[in-house]
């Protein structure tokens, strides 16, 4: 059995706290009947970089992942920030991209634009995680997703509130919805991956992470699939 956690934190006030921790837990069936929980595979999108390995190498070098204010928050009293640039993220998307359609067959090329930035950060740290353990996509429904979220897409939110408040509808696309709902991005990893399992989102503000791994720990450990 296979469960893929992660946790999003991405709220107005900490916009810059975009980082993605993925971990893919697997639970294998021991010889005396009691399951157990492995964590296997790591994911990680952050300003100290798009992979473990360069984050840890980061982190060992003490560099530093703060940097400038993103434009969009220039008007802020505070422009320093831990953001990742969106240049960078852009490059990131689109290696993501070619090397899903070339390991899996599966074209996302047009998800990009239906979801948010903090689900796109989902999504690239998923894929770390799925390369890390060799995932094929075999499972099907012994296999889920556990999504940890604070809120999804505040920018979306607001630039959508702005709307409506100035009657600027021009300015309100089509994909406010799907860029803003919690649990759209674990239906975005569920379906690029083919996670046929159960497919959840908690939304526990800076806890979500670890109720993720715990929930996906207990779904197998009590039989619920």
């Amino acid at each position: 059995l296979l469960f893929v956690c992660c946790n999003v934190l991405e709220l107005p006030v900490l916009i810059f706290n975009s980082n993605i921790l993925f971990f893919i837990i697997n639970i294998p069936l021991s010889v005396m009947g009691v399951r157990r929980v492995a964590i296997t595979g790591l994911g990680v999108c952050t300003p100290f970089g798009f992979s473990v390995s360069e984050l840890w190498a980061n982190l060992l070098k003490g560099s530093c992942g703060i940097s400038k204010a993103l434009d969009e928050f220039s008007f802020l009293p505070s422009h320093v920030t831990g953001s990742i640039p969106d240049k960078k993220l852009e490059e990131q998307k689109s290696s993501v991209e070619s090397a899903i359609y070339k390991d899996f067959g599966v074209n996302i090329s047009n998800d990009w634009r239906l979801v948010s930035r903090a689900s796109a950060l989902g999504v690239i740290a998923t894929h770390e995680a799925f390369k890390n353990v060799k995932w094929k996509m075999n499972s099907g429904y012994r296999a889920g997703v556990y999504f940890g979220v604070g809120m999804d897409g505040p920018i979306e939110v607001m630039n959508t509130s702005s709307g409506i408040l100035t009657k600027t509808y021009s300015t309100i696309g089509p994909h406010a919805l799907t860029r803003t709902l919690g649990n759209i991005p674990a239906g975005i990893i569920s379906r690029i991956w083919g996670l046929r399992g159960p497919c959840m989102t908690v939304n526990t503000a800076c806890a979500a992470g670890l109720h993720c791994i715990g929930e996906a720990y207990r779904m197998p450990i009590f039989k619920k699939m």
